[in-house]
């Protein structure tokens, strides 16, 4: 009996295991949460770039009381500083007034010892200094760049996310009716984005036509000081030295089956059989 002949024709059941289940919710949970932080960031800090150059040429000049803050580098792998100031000043009318002053910099950037305010007369505590008046541009380009890098990740995790549940949505259509076949392997690849894994790319024909798939298998169990290449992965079913065991979905698209059988319900017996077919003896 070969491999194919011993998998169950039977509908399999689909589970999710729980570190995979926590895995996908954790993933979700990051993604958005980076998405919508920097798209936050993005409104918050681009506000101010957009309003401060009106408020320079309209505004009117008030005397500062007191400016004090600094600027500091709040990631060590982005020359970038967040600056933070408690202004003072004298608003029309002899009232005092503070607010607070955020800005993004580049890390070389410092607030100079003597600055210019000026304010909007109608809204006094829409305000612009000098020296940030200066660095405008630079500004737009930390914040900018900042909110690219931000989304880029936050999106590459979605992307992960939708297709783990891509995959798995194909998994529950396969379990209905199991349809397995053997592929032919082309290469194989580590990656590590969004998740350290194994990539495979394969071959196999559905009524005649050759079709190409890929598909990454995730890991099972990492170390500390062992690099990722070494970890241990889920692997195929090997059918002789370049081929492997799968299962056909009802739009011909084809996964590959797991010597782990995950997230397939089997009992002993038909992975046993299924093992014991393809060249495995325990």
């Amino acid at each position: 009996m070969d491999a194919i002949s011993a998998f169950p024709r039977r509908p399999l059941r689909v589970r999710l295991g729980f570190k995979q289940g926590a895995a996908l919710a954790m993933a979700a949970i990051v993604g958005v949460a980076m998405l919508a932080g920097f798209l936050f960031l993005g409104a918050t800090f681009g506000s101010d770039l957009l309003r401060e150059p009106q408020v320079w040429r309209e505004g009117r000049e008030v005397p500062i009381e007191a400016l004090e803050g600094s600027c500091r580098a709040q990631m060590s792998f982005l020359p970038l500083s967040y600056c933070s100031f408690a202004l003072t000043y004298r608003a029309p009318g002899e009232t005092i007034r503070t607010k607070e002053v955020l800005a993004l910099v580049f890390a070389d950037m410092a607030p100079r010892e003597s600055a210019t305010l000026k304010i909007d007369p109608e809204n006094p505590d829409s305000v612009a200094l000098s020296w940030l008046i200066d660095c405008l541009e630079e500004r737009w380009i930390v914040l900018v760049g900042l909110c690219l890098i931000g989304l880029g990740l936050g999106a590459s995790i979605c992307a992960g996310l939708i297709r783990s549940l891509s995959e798995w949505r194909r998994y529950k259509a396969m379990g209905r009716s199991p349809y397995p076949i053997l592929v032919a392997f082309l290469k194989k690849k580590h990656v590590a984005n969004p998740n350290y894994a194994w990539e495979y790319s394969f071959r196999y024909e559905v009524d005649g036509v050759t079709r190409h798939g890929r598909q990454r298998l995730r890991v099972l169990k990492g170390g500390h000081g062992v690099p990722p290449e070494k970890w241990d992965y889920e692997v195929p079913i090997m059918v002789g030295k370049e081929t492997a065991l799968a299962l056909l979905d009802p739009k011909g698209r084809a996964l590959l089956v797991p010597q782990s059988f995950r997230p397939f319900v089997m009992n002993k017996d038909e992975v046993q059989n299924v093992l014991c077919a393809a060249g495995y003896h325990s």
